[in-house]
């Protein structure tokens, strides 16, 4: 029988779910550890004088998502990717991935799966190799920013880079924390698994917020505010955010980045402000949400917020939604899920040149 005869049943994706699920609390545990070292580092510039510790974590991390992608790999007949790591993190990578090959859960998971005979169309294959393949990249270069934080909190006390490191810290583990949710929601909707947060052992709210989320670029000239956002975007939305600082280094992300849901620009920008911004935007991208925020952009009419339903409606201010500060946290993100409901991302070679 061929191997494009049959989807990926219910009873192959709870497995793969399951499998899944292990790896996410392997993670989750790796994460808070990390956390507690970074939080202690926050405190005391300086204490975090080993660390070796903070690589192993980071690793298993690492190790967790790799090691799923293999599996799928496996179960798929197909090439796997090629893992570009530094020599010095390779070896420990390896071990911990020869570290799951051992355990006797995953081993009885593949020798169920494959008892079962899993048989998925060419394009079913193609998208979860694809997908675990992502997943696993994405994780790598953030697991690359949680070391590259810890590294600048160790070897560097000045107060202002603490906290821009241990910002950076934050967002990476949040974008962490939403990949393999990511991967399993994928799985889920293959395999039509009801309730598949309860496999991935998740909560309800906490599964569907993850998967609601959106990708950002976030244009913001520096501390406080684009802290405080990005905190907001995905701490309490759960959103990626990107994070620039001027007009000229967000038209780059956006021609040279993968699709993004929506920009939100201050209109207070050094060079080119945040309405001329818009404007190239709405040029390039047109079909791509901007939400503007300042002190002083227009007079508001019946509250702080003006809606422009249509883009490019007024020349001055093109963009899809105004908010005046100061912004409430709820405000922000019930802006970011208006704006991005009914469409997909816009992708850089979309952009109308």
């Amino acid at each position: 029988m061929q191997p494009n005869e049959s989807p990926l049943t219910c009873e192959q994706g709870t497995l793969l779910l399951s499998e899944l699920g292990r790896k996410r609390r392997s993670i989750e545990e790796a994460l808070q550890k990390l956390g507690a070292l970074a939080a202690r580092e926050s405190k005391s510039p300086g204490s975090l004088t080993n660390m070796e510790e903070a690589n192993a974590l980071v690793t298993t991390i690492e190790a967790a998502v790799g090691h799923f992608g293999a599996t799928l790999n496996e179960l798929l007949h197909v090439d796997g990717p090629q893992y570009h790591l530094p020599m010095y993190r390779r070896t420990r990578f390896l071990a911990a991935v020869n570290k799951w090959d051992e355990d006797d859960q995953t081993k009885a998971m593949i020798a169920a799966l494959q008892k079962q005979d899993l048989r998925l169309t060419i394009e079913q294959r193609k998208e979860m190799a694809n997908g675990a393949h992502e997943v696993y990249i994405a994780t790598r270069n953030h697991c690359s920013i949680l070391s590259g934080a810890l590294e600048l909190a160790i070897h560097k006390c000045d107060r202002a880079i603490l906290e821009t490191s241990y910002g950076y810290f934050c967002s990476a583990v949040m974008n962490i924390k939403r990949l393999p949710v990511a991967l399993g929601f994928m799985l889920a909707k293959m395999s039509h698994v009801e309730n598949p947060w309860q496999h991935l052992g998740m909560v309800e709210d906490e599964y569907r917020a993850f998967n609601n989320a959106k990708r950002l670029l976030l244009v913001e000239k520096g501390s406080p505010g684009q802290f405080v956002f990005k905190t907001i975007l995905t701490e309490q939305g759960k959103h990626d955010v990107v994070t620039v600082s001027s007009a000229t280094e967000a038209l780059k992300r956006l021609k040279n980045s993968t699709g993004f849901d929506a920009v939100i620009t201050s209109i207070h920008l050094s060079g080119m402000n945040g309405a001329e911004l818009t404007k190239h935007i709405k040029l390039l991208y047109r079909g791509l949400p901007v939400i503007l925020t300042g002190w002083s952009l227009i007079t508001a009419e019946h509250g702080r917020v003006k809606d422009y339903a249509t883009a490019g409606a007024m020349d001055h201010v093109p963009a899809d939604l105004v908010l005046l500060q100061p912004i409430l946290p709820k405000e922000l993100l019930d802006s970011v899920i208006k704006l991005t409901s009914n469409h997909g991302p816009v992708a850089a070679s979309q952009g109308d040149k």
